[in-house]
């Protein structure tokens, strides 16, 4: 989990007895710059794996496996892991950990700046029927860069397995007309049936975080016909340009924003108005499938 840090470790369990270890002899201290806290709970890890349905043929993108906490029950479930991780000291942590897990590819990386596409080829040509499913322990304000990343790379993940803050699970959840709707639940929420489902406690984590923690998991709609021909990182944008300013109008946002074209800008009272919406309507009133037909409203002909 990525958060603020707090002092102290209560308890010393087998698991972070031995990632204590392991962190002296490899010389690694949490990075505040990274905002590392280390899941370090095996029965915590195993209740988030069991969050991904993976089957044996399938792989799961691991972002941020940090010590490998994760990455070893993931690695029971599917048939290979993919797991990256920007921290360069953690490597030889992780390759320790996972010595058994042939499954388990570990590559050091900026996940924003991996060739994800370059690296799926190759292996959707031997696994061309696999499903993908990716798991993130990051810090919230990177959750949509790294999103927009894999939805560029890869057609819709099967799920989506979140490690954040409880207040960032909360905006991921949120509905429409409550201040912590925003624009990656919205956006998110026409592809996926979101929801919590469980709360983490800081002495899961080392360091311990100064907040609680929660896990979200996402799941593929089986009706979409809503979101087909949606580009899900296109939409992302949309939404992002639609809450920039949450206090104004969807339409005053979206033009400011920069999103609209001058023909977009012509027509989007018309498409409002054939949405039964008022033009005067705000970002947080309109629901995720609404976002999906003012999507198409938008960019019909394109």
């Amino acid at each position: 989990m990525r958060g603020d840090s707090g002092s102290g470790e209560t308890g010393r369990s087998p698991e972070r007895a031995a990632a204590i270890e392991r962190m002296d002899r490899h010389g690694i201290r949490p990075n505040r710059r990274l905002g590392q806290n280390f899941l370090m709970d095996a029965s915590t890890a195993d209740r988030i794996a069991a969050l991904c349905p993976a089957g044996s043929e399938d792989l799961v993108i691991e972002i941020g496996p940090g010590m490998g906490a994760l990455t070893l029950p993931l690695s029971r479930r599917a048939g290979q892991v993919l797991a990256v991780e920007i921290d360069r000291g953690l490597i030889p942590i992780l390759r320790e950990v996972l010595e058994d897990r042939t499954n388990v590819t570990v590559e050091r990386a900026d996940f924003l700046r991996f060739d994800l596409s370059g690296w799926l080829e190759p292996w959707r040509a031997e696994h061309p029927d696999a499903q993908i499913h990716v798991a993130a322990n990051v810090p919230y304000y990177i959750t949509t860069p790294i999103l927009r990343h894999v939805f560029s790379s890869v057609t819709l993940p099967r799920s989506l397995v979140f490690l954040v803050q409880k207040e960032a699970a909360a905006r991921l959840v949120a509905g429409p007309g409550s201040g912590a709707y925003g624009p990656l639940g919205a956006s998110l929420g026409v592809f996926y049936i979101l929801k919590t489902c469980f709360r983490v406690p800081p002495h899961a984590f080392l360091p311990q975080p100064g907040v609680d923690s929660a896990v979200v998991q996402a799941v593929l709609r089986e009706d979409r016909e809503t979101a087909d021909g949606i580009p899900p990182e296109a939409l992302l944008s949309m939404a992002d340009a639609a809450f920039s300013h949450r206090r104004k109008r969807l339409a005053n946002s979206l033009e400011a924003s920069g999103w609209l074209e001058p023909d977009q800008k012509a027509a989007l009272p018309g498409v409002l108005r054939r949405m039964g919406l008022d033009e005067k309507v705000r970002a947080e009133e309109l629901s995720p499938e609404q976002y999906a037909v003012l999507y198409h409203g938008l960019t019909a002909g394109k």
